[in-house]
Parts: structure tokens; C-alpha cells; sequence
């Protein structure tokens, strides 16, 4: 994991309208998540992507797609260490707070406890040198 990469991402979420697969993959891949190609298998799916199956950070096959960290808070809470307030706050914006501070609004539940999350994150991360 990357400061600078979890940053953005969380900055990412904080902007996003809405649930966003490839934020999703995004985030998957920041934390460790992998998808390597699977074997035998060369052409697109039905969406037109290629077939990989992800692995999380202890290398398990968990399906053909990452959490939907961005559209779940199922997902999104995973992504929390311990406990994380959650708060409607002005028109149309939601406030999540991880253990560790601060509080990041978004458009969706699930959008501010990622943002809030990743930040979370990055503050146990180097910073990437110039």
C-alpha cells in the first residue's frame, strides 16, 4: 500500500456519484488485491473484460469481481479498522469516521466509510519520495 495511492483514492470516492466498478477494482488493487488471468481462459466476458479471478492479501480466489467497496456497506466496512461512525450531513452528502479520524463526506453511505477508511489507511503508510 502507497500513502499517496490510498489518498487519491479516498479523494476518488469523495467525488464519485455513485457506485463505480472500476473505483472498486481501484481500491481492491491499493489494499493488495490481485487478478491474475485465469489459465485457459483468453477472451473477454460478456462485458467485454477479460476473465481474471481475484485474490485478496492472503492470495484466496474470491470471484471474477472485487467488493463493491464503493456501492456496499457491507463491503465499505471491511475496509474499517474497528468501529466508524456513520452521519447523514447536508442535502444529498453522508460523513463517516474511522477509528483513526477524519471524517470524509460523500455522496453515499458507502462512499464516505470507503473515503473515510483509505484515509484511515494511508495514515499508516509511507509517504511515496519524490
Amino acid at each position: 500500500m502507497n500513502r499517496d495511492t490510498l489518498l487519491a483514492l479516498a479523494e476518488r470516492c469523495a467525488l464519485a456519484a455513485g457506485w463505480d466498478i472500476a473505483l472498486d477494482e481501484a481500491v481492491a488493487v491499493a489494499i493488495g488485491w490481485q487478478r491474475p488471468m485465469l489459465p485457459g481462459v483468453c477472451g473477454p466476458n460478456y462485458e467485454g473484460r477479460n476473465r481474471y479471478e481475484w485474490h485478496d492479501e492472503q492470495q484466496q480466489p474470491r470471484g471474477f469481481y472485487p467488493p463493491q467497496f464503493t456501492g456496499s456497506l457491507d463491503a465499505a466496512a471491511t475496509l474499517a479498522d474497528g468501529w466508524f461512525r456513520l452521519c447523514a450531513a447536508e442535502a444529498g452528502k453522508w460523513e463517516a469516521l474511522g477509528k483513526t479520524g477524519p471524517w470524509r463526506k460523500a455522496a453515499t453511505p458507502a462512499l464516505a466509510l470507503t473515503a473515510a477508511s483509505l484515509n484511515a489507511l494511508a495514515r499508516t503508510q509511507e509517504s511515496t519520495p519524490c
